[in-house]
């Protein structure tokens, strides 16, 4: 990735600080992919050898997409109220190509007669177009108003873009559709839109005495363009069909946030903020509708929880210095992150269904950690010397970060009770569960 940035600030009256700045990237990504083939059919011998360039078996590609962005904004401060307003221009081209005929997605297996006798040169030269550059223009402002001589209340109002991950605009470079797939054929669109997010803040922070303050923030977050599948697309041929992603989806991110600051004073600071959040949206995986489509199920048209809708989370810190020594303990709390839950049936071959349950509709069980922190400093010819402790997960805590969708823990799942004479090793999975009690001991030399 090549990238060229410039940032310009300026104080331009006692009311006015500008900013302005420009970047400018540009990436390189290289592809390549083939399958072995023999080099002789005609004898029975197989001799490995690597595809031309030409052959089906062979794919490379190099895209360069583009990324340009300017911005400015002016920071106003008078007696009653600071404002900031701003303005950025995003811009982006991902350089790749789109299919001129989407009934016709494969360009080393045509299925319109009419292509089956051009050549691969002239084909390639009708096959493709470029897809569009996007452009995006996001105001944002945020105001902070004093209420009193210890409180201010703040709102932020801001549109945001962000560029598509790069495998959901270049998976399968040559739609390669094949007959052997059927309707299971899935490929990535270079002429994806940036997804859009319009954000909202609304808050107050009030001082409650000379060294405590509280902050208590609201937050509300509308995405569109959220990536998806779209339906099957048909094609010349009746039983060949595919999907692309397609910018389809919607998501809605709301919440609370209350935090408490204590200052460093008589030898002890804390922080302790607590989050509420909702997280909802048509989809977590792009591929949803697609993979829905490949099991037979109807399309999904309600808001379900996101796999990242955390509910419920608290932390807390606590800091103690006395002369050279001093401890602190952080605590964490999260509420459980969604799972569906699953029907066990076929009790001889432990398969699963989802009968009539709604994805993310339970919840894995919460976690709580503890990390413990120990320090002494002190001077020893003529050096600072710094020896440290550093424990995380105190308690050695097995928190469940992912569970067995029949039993919604990671201690235990039915198929123990269905598979007999399978191993029970297999059903042991250490990856389920957060990381076991660590401890560092160490040191810092300062000269």
């Amino acid at each position: 990735t090549q990238i060229a940035k410039f940032d310009f600030t300026a104080q331009v009256t006692d009311k006015h600080l500008m900013k302005a700045g420009i970047e400018a990237r540009r990436h390189k990504l290289s592809y390549e992919q083939f399958n072995i083939i023999d080099s002789n059919l005609s004898d029975t011998l197989f001799t490995a050898v690597k595809p031309g360039i030409n052959d089906p078996n062979f794919t490379a590609h190099t895209f360069e997409p583009e990324e340009f962005s300017v911005y400015v904004q002016d920071k106003m401060e008078y007696e009653d109220f600071i404002v900031n307003i701003g303005l950025r221009l995003d811009y982006f081209n991902s350089n790749g190509r789109v299919l001129a005929d989407p009934l016709d997605p494969n360009i080393q297996s045509p299925l319109l007669s009419a292509n089956q006798d051009l050549t691969l040169a002239e084909r390639e030269a009708i096959w493709y177009d470029d897809p569009s550059s996007k452009v995006q223009v996001s105001p944002r402002v945020g105001v902070a108003y004093p209420i009193s001589s210890q409180g201010v209340v703040h709102f932020s109002y801001g549109h945001f873009l962000q560029i598509p991950e790069f495998r959901l605009l270049y998976d399968n470079p040559e739609f390669r559709v094949t007959r052997q797939n059927g309707s299971g054929n899935l490929i990535g669109n270079s002429d994806l839109d940036a997804q859009k997010t319009v954000m909202y803040e609304i808050g107050l922070q009030q001082q409650l005495t000379e060294d405590i303050g509280v902050d208590i923030t609201g937050f509300y977050r509308d995405i569109r363009d959220w990536v998806g599948t779209s339906p099957l697309q048909i094609t010349y041929a009746p039983d060949v069909s595919y999907s692309k992603y397609e910018n389809r989806d919607y998501a809605n991110i709301r919440g609370l946030t209350i935090a408490f600051k204590k200052r460093f004073s008589s030898n002890f600071s804390a922080n302790v903020d607590y989050t509420f959040q909702v997280a909802e949206g048509n989809s977590s995986d792009p591929a949803d509708a697609f993979n829905d489509a490949q099991a037979n199920r109807e399309p999904r048209r309600e808001i379900i929880p996101l796999d990242w809708d955390r509910s419920h989370v608290l932390n807390g810190n606590v800091y103690i210095g006395i002369g050279g020594w001093g401890t602190s303990i952080l605590g964490r709390f999260e509420s459980g992150l969604p799972y569906t839950p699953q029907v066990l049936t076929a009790a001889t071959s432990g398969s699963s269904i989802q009968s009539g349950l709604t994805e993310n509709s339970e919840r894995r069980p919460n976690v709580l950690t503890f990390d413990l922190q120990l320090f002494r400093d002190f001077r020893f010819n003529n050096m600072n010397v710094s020896l440290f402790a550093k424990i995380y997960n105190l308690l050695d805590s097995r928190g469940e970060q992912s569970v067995w969708g029949d039993s919604g823990r990671a201690t235990y799942t039915l198929q123990n009770t269905t598979q007999g004479s399978a191993d029970p090793e297999y059903l042991v999975q250490p990856q389920f569960y957060t990381e076991p009690r660590r401890i560092q001991v160490g040191f810092n030399l300062g000269f």
